[in-house]
């Protein structure tokens, strides 16, 4: 109960079939030259990692079921002036590891969710690799770094969205932030 009211009904349950959201909004985006070497070679995944930077970029984000996933998938278009990039990743229960956010090429996370300040956090515990039904860990060293995602509140229903990717040797390899609100359907 001590998360916001609306941070509660955003992320209350998941969606049915045929149900969506969208939000919209702007967000700075920066990244770390590992990070934009990270972006890059990420572009086999579905490009979940950003190789590129810009203040105030325009995103849409549309949250849908996708039973061929198993889970909420996240729909991400960041609108740079050079063109869009589309960030596309699922959150989905595993009874024996909990929250995953998993993206293209078998390649996901298990998440420690938690509140903090009114806030609702996602952070990584650990990044694996899906071969057949089996998770295969791979080590800290060989991932981008540990991922911290807070979602809080905002003034008249809009809500902050921060992303940051600490790496134990190269620091903070990825940072996002942005302001957002629900889109009526």
């Amino acid at each position: 109960k001590r998360l916001s009211p609306l941070i509660r009904k955003r992320f209350a349950r998941s969606l049915a079939r045929g149900e969506a959201k969208t939000y919209t909004g702007h967000i700075d985006v920066s990244r770390s030259i590992p990070g934009f070497f990270w972006g890059l070679a990420t572009k086999v995944l579905g490009a979940p990692l950003i190789s590129r930077a810009g203040t105030g970029v325009p995103i849409d984000v549309r949250v849908f079921h996708d039973p061929k996933r198993g889970g909420d998938t996240w729909d991400r278009a960041y609108r740079f002036a050079g063109g869009a990039v589309t960030v596309r990743s699922t959150k989905k229960w595993d009874p024996h590891s909990g929250l995953l956010e998993c993206v293209e090429g078998g390649v996901g996370m298990v998440l420690r969710v938690f509140e903090h300040d009114r806030a609702l956090h996602f952070q990584s515990r650990r990044y694996f690799f899906t071969f057949g039904h089996r998770k295969l860990p791979i080590p800290s060293l060989l991932t981008p770094g540990t991922l911290l995602v807070t979602h809080s509140d905002e003034a008249d229903g809009a809500f902050r969205f921060t992303l940051k990717i600490h790496h134990p040797v190269w620091g903070t390899t990825f940072h996002q932030t942005g302001v957002f609100r629900q889109q009526e359907t």
